[in-house]
């Protein structure tokens, strides 16, 4: 078996893929093997691969051993044999000395209930951790931390991704490698955006995230693609198929700073929003019978974004080109236009009868850039400061500030890094805002550059809204307003049938309508519906992060905002 340093990797023998990050050598790594895993309809078959791969793994030095949802996947007739198996594994993690991380499935009460729930088996043949995923048991113990080897960890099970409880608040208490078990759809691998979700909730966070995802067969159609990303977003390594395989990787835990996790929950903004989440492990639901926004009539809105920047004439040129395309708001990029300026932007606003969103670049370096919102009758309806940027003045950090109405629908305007500030989004959602404007200025070309603000800015646009996110490099225009009927169609097995005329469709995050690297301007016209929203469609079945949003969104978004 050949080692390849760096992030370089190779199929041999038994369909094991070994990856070392450069830093293999250091002091204090943790070896992880990664099985992505073709699950059985039989138990026992499971059981005798999981055991196989366990000695596998043993064999290469492995500390921890990480299997996918569902790997144990127990059937009706075999539940006398759950307990057998997880013996078995129980054993098999103290004889190795290592840790055994794994999904169960269990039938549920109901007929064709699966109940699926993750555990984990320390070297001593001890359970250390173990819950039941939300999607399945709403009503769950929010899951905590575990450790390995004196390191926090944290356990998300597959469409409990999306839920802030589960997938963040492990890594407030301290988590520094979060590890997914999953058994993705086949639909939910987008080659264009790769590892969008993996890599956005490193760079959040700071931590390393483990990807365990099942291999593809007859019972288990899923996508394989398991990967090891590191706490700056890179993907160091991965499986390239859905093929059963294993994946070696070596990760320095003490690189898993958390830095980013920490800002945001210390941030005088959010600081009540993260004190308040925690409190939920001591059994405090919070009491928040609070008024929700639903969604009044719908409306169609038309969005345009542009990457052109600093020339006033091609900004006119760009706001002239938007207005034949009948757009209500054209997006600039984040410090497109010096303040000088800004009142000529105005004008052309009035003139043209177009809202504008219009990033303002800084005249000093202790000066933090802003967002302007240009009504189309020229004024300024609200000036948006980036919560994340250091130089932000604290006495302009109120989100209410970020909040504005287009054509009488609710929308929200980000500024730079804080389209990782994801709660910041998902608040608003709860909200009700249904239309997410991005300006983001970065000045790094390459094309590692550009994949990574895309698989930032799926992530981001994925809480059904129309979303315009523009950079001086790109520009782009996502929708999420009807992602039930995308999801429930993956999941019963049936065409959708009337896709949407998109670039990148993505049934389980926001499709991508529209892109462009060029200096020119893209535009895209979208009904926003009335009706269901973010919070009735993922939140409201979930008591504690229903709780948790309710009254976090009424104290950071009351309804006397715009």
């Amino acid at each position: 078996m050949a080692m390849i340093l760096g992030i370089t990797a190779t199929i041999v023998a038994m369909q094991i893929l070994w990856c070392c990050p450069s830093d293999a050598s250091q002091n204090g790594n943790l070896r992880l093997a990664i099985i992505q895993m073709a699950i059985s309809a039989d138990v026992e078959v499971n059981c005798q691969k999981m055991t196989q791969w366990i000695d596998k793994a043993a064999e290469d030095q492995a500390r921890v051993v990480v299997f996918p949802e569902g790997a144990l996947w127990v059937g009706p007739e075999d539940v006398s044999k759950a307990s057998d198996c997880r013996n078995k594994l129980a054993n098999l993690a103290r004889e190795k000395n290592t840790y055994v991380i794994f999904g169960e499935c269990l039938p549920g009460s109901k007929p064709k209930e699966e109940v699926q729930a993750a555990r984990v088996f320390g070297p001593n043949g001890e359970e250390i951790f173990h819950y039941v995923k939300h999607y399945s048991v709403p009503s769950s113990p929010i899951p905590g931390v575990f450790q390995i080897d004196d390191i926090p960890a944290g356990a998300i099970i597959c469409a409990d991704r999306w839920l802030r409880t589960v997938e963040e608040l492990p890594i407030q208490l301290g988590a520094r490698i979060s590890f997914e078990l999953s058994a993705n759809f086949e639909a939910e691998w987008v080659p264009d955006l790769g590892w969008y979700w993996y890599v956005a909730r490193a760079l959040r966070n700071n931590v390393w995230v483990v990807f365990a995802n099942s291999a593809a067969n007859v019972n288990c159609p899923g996508h394989g693609h398991s990967a090891v990303v590191s706490p700056d977003g890179t993907v160091v390594a991965s499986l390239p198929d859905s093929r059963e395989a294993m994946l070696i990787c070596d990760i320095n835990p003490q690189l898993a700073t958390r830095r980013e996790a920490v800002r945001r929950a210390t941030h005088p903004t959010l600081q009540d929003f993260w004190k308040t989440g925690p409190r939920m492990y001591d059994g405090i639901i919070p009491d928040a019978n609070v008024k929700i926004s639903t969604s009044g009539q719908s409306a169609v809105v038309t969005l345009a974004a542009t990457t052109v920047t600093g020339d006033l004439r091609e900004m006119t040129e760009a706001i002239a080109t938007a207005k034949l395309q009948s757009a209500d708001l054209l997006a600039f990029p984040s410090r497109a236009c010096h303040p000088a300026n800004l009142a000529e932007i105005q004008q052309l606003a009035r003139q043209y009868r177009i809202c504008l969103a219009v990033g303002i670049r800084p005249t000093e370096k202790t000066e933090a850039p802003y967002a302007a919102i240009i009504g189309e009758d020229g004024s300024i309806v609200t000036q948006v400061f980036a919560l994340s940027n250091e130089r932000t003045p604290q006495s302009k950090g109120h989100l209410r500030n970020l909040l504005f109405s287009l054509k009488g629908v609710p929308a929200i305007v980000v500024l730079e890094n804080d389209i990782l500030w994801t709660e910041i989004v998902e608040l608003a959602a709860v909200h009700g805002v249904r239309i997410l404007v991005h300006l983001n200025y970065t000045e790094d070309s390459s094309q590692h550059s550009r994949q990574r603000q895309l698989q930032v800015w799926a992530t981001a646009a994925s809480y059904q809204m129309f979303s315009v996110m523009t950079d001086i490099q790109q520009a782009a225009l996502w929708e999420d307003l009807n992602p039930r009927a995308e999801r429930r169609a993956v999941i019963e097995g049936r065409a959708l049938p009337d896709p949407p005329p998109v670039e990148i469709l993505s049934p389980f995050s926001a499709n991508l309508i529209r892109h462009t690297v060029k200096r020119d301007v893209i535009a895209a016209s979208q009904r926003i519906p009335a009706g269901l929203n973010y919070f009735q469609d993922r939140v409201e079945r979930y008591p504690g992060l229903r709780a948790w949003l309710e009254l976090s969104q009424e104290y950071l978004f009351p309804f006397d905002s715009p």
